[in-house]
């Protein structure tokens, strides 16, 4: 009976691990395929800790991030630093909202490719006062 107890708990507890554990998000991002806010946004929450992955073919686009004014408007700013690898790894750190582009052409393929994404993150929740297990 306790081999069975304590099995059921490295079940639970393995469970809720996976649950708690970062997330691994894939882009795959393409020309044409429009990205604006919705499609990730209303399938996934991003969490600190997750990561972004832009999946690509080499040499066709890049990745930069970006304020939303750049956005918007699809520009890529002068100090920007492109991301180029066509696997393009970025780590989610902080809450709040972050903005990508891809500015290959000058920006035309954000602006004629729907190649922008903008994504929100949330804020860690803190944990509620636990229940006391009896004695």
């Amino acid at each position: 009976m306790a081999n069975k107890m304590l099995g059921i708990f490295i079940l639970i507890a393995t469970i809720v691990a996976q649950a708690n554990a970062a997330q691994k998000h894939e882009i795959y991002w393409k020309y044409g395929k429009k990205y604006d806010h919705v499609p990730l946004q209303s399938f996934n929450t991003f969490e600190i800790g997750d990561t972004l992955v832009f999946i690509y073919p080499r040499g066709t686009h890049d990745v930069i991030e970006v304020d939303e004014k750049s956005f918007e408007d699809c520009v890529v700013p002068p100090s920007a630093k492109p991301l180029t690898s066509g696997k393009d790894v970025i780590k989610i750190d902080a809450p709040g909202k972050r903005w990508f582009i891809c500015g290959f052409k000058n920006g035309k393929h954000c602006k004629d490719g729907g190649m922008k994404l903008m994504i929100n993150i949330q804020k860690p929740v803190a944990p509620q006062g636990g229940r006391k297990l009896p004695n």
